[in-house]
C-alpha cells in the first residue's frame, strides 16, 4: 500500500548507506531523488 517509502528507506539508506531526498512544491508536484554511494562502505567503518 502507499508509495512503499518505508521499504525504500530500508533498502536505500540502511542497506546501501545512500540517501532518499524529497522536494515538493504545492501545485507543482514532487521529486524523489535516490543517491547511492559509488563504492561499498566497509563493515569496519559502519557504526
Amino acid at each position: 500500500m502507499g508509495l512503499g517509502l518505508a521499504t525504500s528507506y530500508q533498502i536505500v539508506v540502511e542497506k546501501h548507506h545512500g540517501q532518499l531526498i524529497l522536494s515538493s512544491l504545492p501545485g507543482e508536484g514532487a521529486e524523489f531523488r535516490v543517491e547511492l554511494p559509488i563504492a561499498p562502505i566497509s563493515q569496519d567503518s559502519v557504526t
